[in-house]
């Protein structure tokens, strides 16, 4: 019976996704339409033309050399805060002293806009990907921080109290009882984390102007190309999606497998 249950809801959700991509794409065109009658059709494509750049795309050697460009440097920004990010946020929940010296540098991080750090990331670095994987970096850095953090402050401190008084390791705790219940918060910043990395690595890659989607974004748009603007922002958005999915199914397994050791 449940089952049951979870798949109609499974179903009822997927044919409301695709009733508002429908109406996205419908109003979209009308819109496009409209403007172009009253306007001129560069202001705003048709969904059609967008899609139809975007398979163009696919023949093309600059946009598979784009897409790894983008790919490397969002997933090492990624990759560096989640290594220092999430370790941080657990000594600071664990540690007064740790979260007292690092808190002001983590509101910092997380407060200064972050078109701050583009023009600062723009005087300090002279290559693109230093610069981009930088600017990604600080973008989700303390968004991980932070959940790990206030993961923390959740812990069932019965269980902590039963692990002191058995004399359970500080290994054991880490791995039997810390770790299961930091896992959701650790994954959903994860998962926000991962939506971020695309916006800033496009945001820093458009500034800099070379090369990556964010390097053919500034060209496109020099060249007053609408189309090509909303293409690679249609497969930035696949990435995201993609990259969404992905942590959606590794936070799935995760907790599953972690669940028998709460």
């Amino acid at each position: 019976m449940q089952n049951f249950t979870t798949k109609s809801k499974r179903k009822n959700k997927g044919k409301f996704f695709w009733i508002s991509l429908f109406l996205f794409f419908t109003i979209w065109y009308f819109l496009s339409q409209w403007v172009a009658y009253r306007y001129h059709p560069m202001i705003l494509p048709s969904p059609f033309e967008v899609i139809q750049v975007m398979f163009t795309f696919f023949t093309q050697k600059v946009f598979w050399q784009s897409i790894g460009l983008t790919l490397y440097r969002g997933l090492m920004g990624f990759w560096l805060a989640a290594m220092i990010g999430i370790p941080l946020g657990f000594l600071m929940g664990f540690l007064p002293e740790i979260d007292a010296f690092f808190r002001p540098f983590v509101i910092t991080l997380q407060t200064t806009p972050t078109v701050s750090w583009l023009a600062l990331a723009l005087i300090w670095f002279g290559r693109p990907s230093s610069m981009t994987i930088f600017i990604t970096f600080i973008a989700v850095f303390p968004l991980l921080v932070i959940n790990v953090y206030q993961g923390m402050g959740q812990l069932d401190e019965f269980l902590q109290e039963m692990a002191t008084l058995f004399q359970v390791s500080k290994r054991r705790q880490f791995i039997s009882l810390y770790l299961p219940q930091l896992l959701p918060f650790i994954l959903a910043g994860s998962r926000a984390g991962i939506g971020m990395t695309w916006k800033a690595v496009a945001m820093a890659e458009l500034l800099s102007g070379r090369d990556g989607i964010g390097g053919r974004m500034a060209l496109a748009r020099v060249n007053l190309s609408t189309t090509e603007v909303l293409a690679w922002t249609g497969i930035l958005m696949l990435l995201g999606y993609l990259g969404e999915r992905v942590m959606k199914y590794i936070t799935d397994k995760a907790i599953g497998h972690w669940r028998g050791y709460l």
